[in-house]
């Protein structure tokens, strides 16, 4: 019998008709048995057997979409048995923070062809476990994840000033164009912290001169590893972040709390304003 593919998914319509019709015959062409937990029929506490079937899969399959707490709750079940997931999602602002970091598949269903694409992702994937069930992991990490992230008052992203690749190049806010000096990947570092990483120049976020004043600009340089290179994300009651520097516990600010184009990004002692209050998007 083929190793099982255990599916976590909203239980109602349309992801019903999703797994019956677009996950079951993905995951069957890739060799695996797919295995949902409505099909669980018996007399023992579901929850039981639900952890079986986690524990028991060769690799599950989570649909996070619409951020349901029955799916987020044996995903987390998944993760800490050390489980092969491969997670998809109608929209990026489903998939918390906790494990964006994770290579996510995102289907839209306003999309011609969406069925189609889905499968052939999702197959695609477990296709690669078969060939090599050990090196899924690295296959998604070869996959980089990268973010816009976006100022909550201006809606203007996090962007490399004038598409500058040298040390002390000053970061600014600028209206979204997808270029990748506004994309950035989160590096994990020490203690809870990230690096913050441009695609288009492969340096850091720094706080110049490592400085803990008020209003020092923030900037990009090429990696040393200091706590000025360190930064906390703390998420609010809102769905955004906070940005904070190791050195000085200062967080992320819109210089003069603007919303101009071009205005410079700062570090500034935390007053709850929305120009210190970030989105987290991930880039497809």
């Amino acid at each position: 019998m083929a190793e099982k593919c255990f599916v976590l998914m909203p239980f109602k319509p349309p992801f019903i008709e999703y797994y019956k019709e677009i996950l079951v015959p993905a995951i069957q062409e890739a060799g695996f048995t797919p295995r949902m937990s409505e099909e669980i029929y018996g007399t023992n506490v579901i929850m039981d057997d639900i952890f079986n079937e986690i524990r028991e899969a060769a690799i599950l399959v989570a649909d996070v979409s619409e951020r349901n707490p029955n799916v987020n709750y044996e995903l987390g079940i998944a993760h800490a048995f050390g489980r092969k997931v491969v997670i998809i999602s109608q929209s990026t602002k489903d998939v918390p923070f906790d494990y964006r970091h994770r290579r996510v598949i995102i289907y839209d269903t306003r999309q011609v062809m969406w069925e189609t694409k889905l499968k052939k992702k999702i197959n695609e994937t477990l296709l690669h476990v078969i060939a090599d069930p050990d090196t899924l992991e690295s296959y998604l990490a070869s996959r980089p994840v990268y973010f816009n992230i976006v100022n909550k008052k201006s809606d203007k992203c996090l962007d490399v000033q004038a598409w500058d690749r040298n040390n002390g190049a000053k970061i600014q806010q600028w209206p979204y164009h997808g270029g990748e000096n506004q994309l950035w990947a989160l590096r994990q570092g020490p203690d809870n912290y990230f690096y913050i990483i441009s695609k288009h120049s492969r340096k850091y976020l720094d706080v110049a001169d490592a400085s803990v004043h008020e209003g020092t600009n923030i900037q990009q340089w090429e990696y040393v590893g200091n706590n000025n290179q360190q930064w906390k994300f703390d998420k609010l009651q809102d769905g955004s972040y906070r940005i904070i520097a190791r050195h000085s516990g200062k967080c992320m600010h819109v210089q003069s709390a603007t919303s101009d184009d071009g205005a410079l990004i700062v570090q500034y002692t935390w007053n709850g304003s929305d120009s210190q209050r970030w989105w987290l998007e991930l880039s497809l």
